[in-house]
């Protein structure tokens, strides 16, 4: 009952905008057309120029044989094969001294009709001549084609401006009558989960794996300190970090900055602890969108949770995969540097689609103060 009312009143409100609309439709259906049977000539006369020729040039071959053994039925024979064409108005073949050895198709004398001519060659040797004569009608939209798609084109376009019109007003009621609904926030994103996925660790000896987990949980409970996050260890994988919803209006976009902090810190510590003695730690990082948990371990044990990890494994070595949800919840996605992945594997996410989006990082400007911000992680890390 609420939401017939409420399509009531979007369909009442639309009409108010409906003489404004029909006014830019107009004038756009206008330059629509006009583009577009511009467009359509400017096509049929290239297609024209091809066909006329690549007739020229393949008939001058056929007419080579029957032209050096002075076969005139066999040249009407070609010609009147050739003229069967809609395309073709008429072809006419002459020797090398201008005399007109055979000739098809229905034009008059002096036409203005599109010719192509060709010469016939033997080797070297100009045996003779063809010109071909092009109907340009076969090649542009009959007039009653052209009104038909016109029609339709214009049907199409005004009932998608009407669907539209009432769409944007029912949008505006539902909010109005739901102060709920913000622009892009996610009634479902309340939380994010960040993965660090220490990716190579089974193969590190016990030693070398004991202290690279002790590193990264230490760096990354500083940026979730840093990030109003928490941070906890994940068996078998390596560090969890829950990012609540705050007041910020940019906080997807923040947790975004928040993971890349973490990358840059613990990439330092590959240089700083691994430079060619021990093994290189792989570290991947998975973000993903999560609900309202009461604990920690809660938000961990849930399919978002398990989709973060999957997507930490498809990053590659030091990137970050943030997953469409995440994406769509950020606003000026343009700050972002990356790329949209849609690997296989992912099929197996269930929270969320199968793509995702691979991030390489953000822009300069907010690049410079996540290096300054790891600068003094690292600073003060073990």
């Amino acid at each position: 009952m609420v939401l017939r009312i409420q399509l009531t009143d979007a369909i009442s409100q639309s009409k108010r905008l409906l003489g404004g609309v029909a006014a830019t439709y107009l004038f756009a259906v206008c330059l629509v057309l006009s583009i577009w049977h511009y467009t359509a000539l400017g096509q049929g006369h290239s297609r024209l120029v091809a066909f006329g020729n690549t007739s020229a040039y393949r008939l001058s071959e056929l007419a080579v044989r029957p032209l050096l053994s002075n076969d005139n039925l066999a040249l009407s024979a070609l010609t009147n094969d050739m003229a069967m064409f809609n395309e073709i108005a008429g072809i006419s073949i002459y020797s090398v001294d201008g005399q007109l050895l055979a000739v098809a198709g229905n034009f008059a004398p002096h036409s203005t009709l599109p010719a192509y001519s060709q010469e016939i060659t033997v080797q070297d040797t100009i045996a003779g001549y063809i010109q071909i004569l092009i109907n340009p009608d076969a090649f542009q939209t009959s007039l009653s084609d052209k009104v038909l798609q016109s029609l339709w084109m214009c049907a199409t376009g005004f009932l998608t401006v009407i669907g539209v019109v009432i769409g944007l007003a029912f949008r505006a009621n539902l909010s109005a009558s739901d102060p709920s609904i913000k622009d892009g926030s996610s009634s479902h994103a309340s939380a994010f989960i960040l993965v660090v996925n220490v990716f190579n660790q089974i193969s590190l000896p016990a030693e070398a794996r004991t202290r690279a987990m002790s590193i990264a949980t230490a760096r990354s409970n500083r940026v979730a300190n840093l990030y109003a996050a928490r941070a906890t260890l994940l068996t078998g994988t390596g560090v969890a970090l829950a990012f609540d919803q705050t007041d910020a209006q940019d906080r997807s976009f923040e947790v975004v900055c928040a993971a890349l902090l973490l990358s840059r810190t613990l990439d330092a510590m590959n240089h700083d602890h691994y430079a060619e003695e021990r093994p290189k730690i792989r570290f991947r990082f998975g973000l993903h969108v999560g609900p309202v948990c009461t604990t920690l371990d809660e938000l961990l044990s849930t399919d978002n949770a398990r989709d973060a990890v999957l997507l930490s494994a498809l990053a590659s070595d030091g990137h970050l995969a943030i997953s469409e949800d995440v994406m769509a919840s950020i606003t000026r996605t343009e700050r972002i540097i990356g790329r949209i992945k849609d690997n296989p594997a992912a099929i197996s996410l269930i929270s969320t689609s199968r793509r995702y989006h691979l991030v390489e990082g953000v822009a300069p400007a907010y690049q410079t103060l996540i290096e300054r911000q790891a600068e003094l992680i690292i600073a003060q890390a073990v």
